[in-house]
């Protein structure tokens, strides 16, 4: 796991905001939208599907069109929210689309549902929830479209480009609450991990996330990371390994970034 952090990753270096305090405001864009990264809302069309509310259709749209005015892209990417006929979230190569499934925000909305009973803190949750799934999806297109050279457990790297990317546009906080998610998940009843698998366990996915938000902020993210029973010689190799992560993250992404949209960073 520690080797994971520094060598599969590359991006964020000039461009992670600082967390002190409270999570950064999400930068300011500049310039007009590229026209590369698309959003496309589809309503379920089965009864038996809720999926998701309006607000996160909101919130992913606005992030989608922040995105496209700071990434450059090869291709026309679309973001797709649409009924699928399972709970998932995947890019599809073929298609250039990253498809979010209605049935995921069901199945997450359950999960939560088991030990929250506040209606409100449920739907933050998978508000946050669904903020990381996006981004995550996005890591997986930008790998494929820019062919970046990730080696390692490439599910891994994907994750750490989504807590930074998190963390940049001030949801710090958002990517607390999936890392909690995935957490929980592994401690549902029934939970199996194949060891074969190209993702790692739920609490590993968990605690990657929490490790990666306490080395930007220990104070801020000490709970978090108690919560998973981190000892202090792990807790100081998340302290090192985040400046490498960025370094890392910003060699691969930063040609492929408008600069003019983090000045002063």
């Amino acid at each position: 796991m520690q080797q994971r952090h520094w060598v599969v990753v590359g991006m964020l270096a000039l461009l992670v905001v600082p967390l002190s305090g409270a999570p950064a405001a999400p930068p300011a864009s500049a310039g007009p939208p590229s026209g590369r990264l698309s959003f496309t809302y589809q309503p379920p069309v089965s009864a038996r599907v809720t999926g998701a509310p309006a607000a996160d259709v909101a919130l992913l749209r606005d992030i989608t069109a922040r995105l496209d005015r700071e990434l450059v892209l090869p291709h026309p990417v679309g973001v797709v929210i649409r009924e699928c006929g399972e709970a998932n979230a995947f890019y599809n190569v073929g298609e250039r689309t990253i498809r979010i499934c209605h049935e995921l925000w069901d199945k997450r909305r359950r999960m939560w549902g088991t030990s929250v009973k506040d209606h409100a803190e449920i739907d933050r949750r998978l508000g946050d929830a669904m903020i990381f799934t996006l981004l995550h999806e996005l890591g997986h297109a930008l790998r494929l479209e820019l062919e970046l050279p990730l080696i390692g457990r490439m599910e891994d790297a994907i994750d750490d480009f989504a807590t930074l990317w998190m963390m940049r546009s001030g949801y710090a906080d958002a990517a607390a609450v999936a890392a909690r998610g995935h957490y929980a998940r592994a401690q549902q009843p029934g939970y199996r991990h194949d060891h074969r698998d190209e993702h790692s366990s739920g609490l590993q996915r968990g605690f990657a996330m929490a490790c990666t938000l306490y080395g930007s902020n220990p104070a801020r993210y000490q709970a978090l990371v108690a919560e998973m029973g981190a000892g202090k010689d792990r807790l100081a190799q998340c302290r090192r390994d985040y400046p490498r992560q960025l370094k890392a993250w910003d060699r691969l992404l930063g040609p492929h970034l408008r600069r003019a949209t983090v000045a002063g960073t």
